[in-house]
């Protein structure tokens, strides 16, 4: 314990063992463990690779067992493969969408808006994608395609917050952009986009309800445990003792 202490006072301790000396990042203070991170971020290492080889390697990098807990289905591999390639014939940038909730956990105290989470996670991706920057000069776009009108009706989330969260996570993306690659580009993609108005968002989503209600749609409980885990019921839905179902099918 006291060479624990030492370490923090800015002494050099277990010189012999170096038990804490190895991590080095345990002597700064947060704020400069951050920058050092970001300023990682900006780290540029271009290297050739041949045409042939490119689009293999990509997916390799993509593929990476540092970024990723489950193992892909034969299905997706093709569906990535296949999507490489079409990049790479129209010198595009690899695509890599993320569905987002567009909203921060209403149970949280720093909801409505982002916060250090999602600064953290946005780096993550940056440091995951930014070996493909440095060998394919068309680069990455990352686009994070967001759930802005679903999650009011479905969470009970005002659209405020949502529209605020959004407001705030594009600055968030700003002010990292000074730490990411030039041919790294991340961007915010509303659901309202596919929509030519809110009221055809509106009258699509009704048919889609009607369509889903003459299936009798069955739920597992994992499905109801994140209804109930991520709404925010009205004290009318609680007098309801299937209101998690009901939120589903509505």
């Amino acid at each position: 314990m006291s060479d624990a202490v030492a370490e923090c006072s800015g002494a050099c301790p277990q010189d012999k063992r170096r038990r804490f000396n190895s991590f080095p990042h345990l002597r700064m203070t947060s704020q400069q463990y951050i920058q050092q991170e970001l300023e990682k971020l900006k780290e540029f290492h271009s290297r050739e690779v041949t045409k042939e080889k490119l689009a293999d390697e990509i997916f390799r990098l993509l593929m990476s067992k540092k970024f990723r807990k489950y193992a892909a289905s034969p299905q997706l591999i093709e569906q990535m493969k296949n999507a490489i390639k079409l990049n790479i014939e129209n010198n595009q940038p690899i695509n890599v969408t993320f569905p987002h909730g567009a909203y921060k956990l209403w149970r949280l105290e720093e909801a409505p808006l982002p916060d250090w989470a999602e600064l953290f996670t946005a780096m993550y991706y940056t440091k995951w994608l930014k070996p493909i920057c440095e060998i394919y000069k068309p680069g990455v776009w990352f686009d994070y395609f967001v759930d802005d009108l679903i999650v009011p009706i479905l969470d009970n989330i005002p659209l405020k917050d949502v529209e605020d969260y959004i407001k705030d996570y594009q600055k968030l993306l700003d002010f990292l952009k000074a730490y990411q690659p030039q041919n790294f580009k991340m961007t915010i993609t509303p659901f309202e986009t596919l929509f030519s108005s809110r009221d055809a968002f509106q009258k699509s989503l009704q048919e889609n309800i009607e369509k889903l209600s003459l299936t009798n749609p069955t739920f597992k409980e994992e499905d109801l445990t994140v209804v109930e885990l991520n709404a925010k019921p009205t004290p009318e839905q609680l007098k309801d003792t299937n209101w998690r179902e009901n939120s589903l099918n509505s």
